[in-house]
């Protein structure tokens, strides 16, 4: 989108200028910002129940090991994958 500043806001008082400016801001912006919507769900495929079970039941075994470094816990971790 190019625009010639110099020829478009000839002889224009203030006003008038900022009118254009942000007219023509505003069609850059139509044009070049995407309106899609992004969701945030956790899962982006739908997960079954058993599934999601197993992820938590991996992730809890995780931050067990995580937070006690214990070779008891790793244990729990590696059965889990």
């Amino acid at each position: 989108m190019n625009v010639n500043w110099e020829e478009l806001l000839a002889n224009k008082d203030t006003e008038d200028m900022v009118s254009m400016f942000m007219d023509k801001l505003s069609d850059a912006m139509n044009l070049h910002i995407p309106k899609k919507h992004i969701s945030k769900k956790k899962f982006k495929t739908p997960l079954s129940a058993e599934a999601r079970l197993s992820i938590r039941k991996k992730h809890r075994a995780w931050e067990k090991y995580r937070n006690n470094r214990v070779t008891i816990a790793t244990g729990g971790y590696k059965s889990s994958q």
